[in-house]
C-alpha cells in the first residue's frame, strides 16, 4: 500500500541502466493489468512525486490485444516545469502519436496536483468497457539534472473511479474542440482573442487556391476558397457542384453568378424580394415650382417623333447594353408624371375658358 493506491495493480517491465539512465535522462516501462471488462472511466496514474522538475516529460501508452484488439500507441509530450507544494510554472503538451485502436480507448490526461496524496501525476484513462491491458513507458528529460528528482518517485497507481477525460486525439466519431472544452459540433473553433482563428495556407504564388470543400460521397458538393490575383490581393468565392456562385472580389464588390463584379453588388441573373428600398437625393419635387420651365408639348411630339422615347429617358438599345440605375430611373419616371400633370393641369384651364366662351356665344 502506498498513499492510498494498491501498487499490486501494476509491475515494472523493465528500467534501462547505464548510459542512458543519467540524472538529466531516465527512462522507465510498467505494464498496466487489465482494466475490468464491463467497466468504463476507469484511470491510473503515472506518480511524480512532491519535488522540483523542468524538462520534458513523455508517456507512451501501447497496447496488445485482448477482450479487444487494442493494437496501437498513444504518445503524449509534456514541456513543464514545477516546484515542490503544487507550485507550478510551465505546463504545455501535446499529442505527438497516436495510430492504432490505443487511441479510441485510452485518454492521457495533463500534469496536474493530487489533493489528496499531495504530489504530482499525469492521469490515464481507459474510456471503454471491454478488459484491456497497456504498457506505459515514461521517458524523462530533465533541466540541470531533475530528472533524478522524479525518478525517486516514479510509479503507477492502481485503478481509481475517474470522469472522461477530453480525447487527446481526433476520433473519428466525437466532436472536436479547438480553444473550447464543449464543441457543439463535429468542429468547433473557440477562441476569447481577436488575434485567434482558422487559417489556411497554401503557397505565396499567384493563382495559388486555398479553400474547403464539402463533399457529399467523394463528390464535392459546396467548397469555399480564396485564389491570390497579385502578391497582396485575392478573392474569396463561395462554389456548388455547378462553379463558382458568389465571389467577394478583392476590392470589395460581391458578384452573384459572376466572378467579375463591377459594383458593389452585381448580379447576373433574377432579383425576387418582398421589398426594396433605394436611397436617392435627387428627387423631382422641383417640376412644382413656379420657376420650373414646361417643355412645350408641340417640342415632346417634335423629340418623340424624331426619337421613338420620351426625353431624358434612355432608349431601349442604351437599356440593353448599359441598363439603368433604379433609383434614377423612378426619378425620371415620376418626373415624367408630374409634368404630365401640369400638362393637364394647363389643358384642363384651357377647356374651361373654352367652355365660358362657348357659353357665351350660346347666350
Amino acid at each position: 500500500m502506498l498513499d492510498g493506491y494498491q501498487l499490486n495493480h501494476a509491475q515494472t517491465v523493465g528500467t534501462f541502466d547505464g548510459i542512458l539512465n543519467t540524472n538529466s535522462y531516465y527512462e522507465k516501462v510498467f505494464y498496466v493489468p487489465s482494466f475490468p471488462n464491463g467497466t468504463s472511466n476507469l484511470a491510473v496514474d503515472v506518480i511524480l512525486g512532491n519535488t522540483s522538475f523542468l524538462g520534458n516529460i513523455e508517456l507512451e501508452v501501447t497496447g496488445g490485444y485482448e477482450y479487444q484488439n487494442t493494437i496501437g500507441k498513444l504518445t503524449k509530450l509534456f514541456a513543464v516545469g514545477f516546484n515542490p507544494g503544487n507550485t507550478v510554472f510551465t505546463n504545455e503538451s501535446r499529442t505527438s502519436e497516436a495510430m492504432g485502436s490505443t487511441p479510441d480507448n485510452i485518454a492521457i490526461g495533463e500534469v496536474e496536483w493530487d489533493t489528496v496524496n499531495t504530489r504530482y501525476r499525469i492521469p490515464i484513462s481507459h474510456l471503454v468497457t471491454t478488459q484491456n491491458s497497456y504498457t506505459v513507458k515514461v521517458r524523462l528529460f530533465g533541466h540541470n539534472g531533475t530528472a533524478a528528482n522524479i525518478k525517486t518517485y516514479l510509479g503507477i497507481s492502481g485503478q481509481y473511479n475517474r470522469a472522461v477525460l477530453a480525447r487527446n486525439i481526433v476520433n473519428y466519431n466525437a466532436p472536436l474542440g479547438i480553444g473550447t472544452k464543449n464543441p457543439q459540433g463535429k468542429l468547433e473553433i473557440g477562441s476569447f482573442s481577436t488575434s485567434q482563428g482558422l487559417i489556411l495556407n497554401y503557397g505565396n504564388a499567384v493563382g495559388q487556391i486555398s479553400a474547403i470543400d464539402l463533399k457529399a460521397n467523394g463528390i464535392t458538393n459546396g467548397f469555399i476558397g480564396m485564389q491570390m490575383v497579385d502578391n497582396a490581393n485575392g478573392d474569396l468565392w463561395l462554389g456548388s457542384s455547378a462553379g463558382k456562385s458568389m465571389t467577394i472580389y478583392r476590392n470589395g464588390n460581391i458578384g452573384v453568378g459572376t466572378d467579375a463584379p463591377s459594383e458593389k453588388l452585381s448580379v447576373n441573373g433574377n432579383i425576387k424580394t418582398r421589398k426594396l428600398y433605394v436611397t436617392q437625393t435627387a428627387w423631382p419635387d422641383y417640376v412644382f415650382d413656379s420657376s420650373y420651365e414646361l417643355t412645350p408639348l408641340a417640342a415632346v411630339g417634335q423629340f418623340i417623333k424624331q426619337y421613338k422615347h420620351l426625353p431624358e429617358i434612355p432608349s431601349a438599345k442604351e437599356i440593353k447594353e448599359k441598363g439603368i440605375s433604379v433609383g434614377d430611373n423612378q426619378s425620371l419616371l415620376l418626373k415624367k408624371i408630374e409634368e404630365l400633370t401640369l400638362y393637364l393641369l394647363q389643358q384642363d384651364e384651357k377647356i374651361k375658358c373654352l367652355e365660358k366662351q362657348v357659353n357665351r356665344l350660346q347666350n
